[in-house]
């Protein structure tokens, strides 16, 4: 507003002191690795605005669950994966937005193609990296569920890891295998027990049944559920 009355002058003044509110609070947004809106800026300055949720923050908490239910449908090694997620997400903060955390809503397809830095930067097969992500998912999908996040960031995302094709031991590779353990052997009795644990090595319950390799039935041989048309169990001999 122009002009030299009393009036003027004192909206300039308030438009001035509006001003340095909304850019303090813009600091105040980048410093809390907060999302930057209009709304969130609308928000924080009439005092509407809740606690961001940052992502680390939720995934040591996701993490204490899965600790809290080890033996009760969650094994250590669960645990163990979902903690080394946790510590590759903190080097990727660090090392894409220098930041030591980041609001969940900042989260999208950039973000987690990113995060495929594993892969260039920590030397991570593409498998291992697709776990770490698969992780990163169950994080964000629990945030989706509580209405967390507006938008889902895997929404687009299509994963790079390719399926492991099992090798399987030939005839004469488990006669090779059994020949040195019962030459081996140092007791009485403990080569045959190693052989027979060999051959068991796999069964999933009393209804497994497998195809194809040694007789048609060893456990080291392609079960069926991994049997594609027209593929043989082995290796070629």
């Amino acid at each position: 507003m122009s002009g030299t009355r009393e009036a003027a002058k004192s909206f300039n003044a308030y438009l001035d002191i509006l001003l340095a509110k909304v850019q303090d609070t813009h600091r105040s947004l980048l410093e809390g690795n907060a999302e930057i809106t209009a709304q969130n800026i609308k928000n924080k300055l009439t005092g509407k605005a809740g606690k961001a949720r940052l992502l680390l923050e939720l995934f040591q908490e996701y993490n204490r669950k899965i600790r809290a239910l080890i033996g009760n449908g969650f094994e250590e090694s669960t645990l163990k994966g979902y903690r080394t997620t946790l510590n590759h997400l903190n080097s990727f903060l660090q090392w894409k937005y220098h930041v030591s955390d980041i609001d969940i809503n900042r989260l999208d397809h950039e973000f987690i193609t990113d995060f495929e830095f594993l892969r260039s930067e920590v030397k991570i097969g593409a498998n291992a990296a697709a776990k770490y992500i698969k992780n990163l998912k169950k994080v964000v999908n629990d945030c989706l569920a509580k209405g967390w996040l507006r938008l889902n960031p895997f929404l687009r995302y299509r994963s790079k890891a390719k399926p492991t094709e099992r090798v399987f031991l030939t005839k004469s590779e488990l006669e090779a295998i059994a020949s040195k353990i019962l030459y081996r052997a140092t007791r009485p009795g403990t080569g045959h027990l190693f052989i027979l644990l060999l051959y068991g090595t796999g069964l999933r319950g009393p209804n497994s049944t497998f195809t194809g390799g040694v007789d048609h039935y060893w456990p080291l041989c392609r079960p069926s559920s991994m049997r594609s048309s027209g593929q043989g169990a082995a290796r070629s001999q």
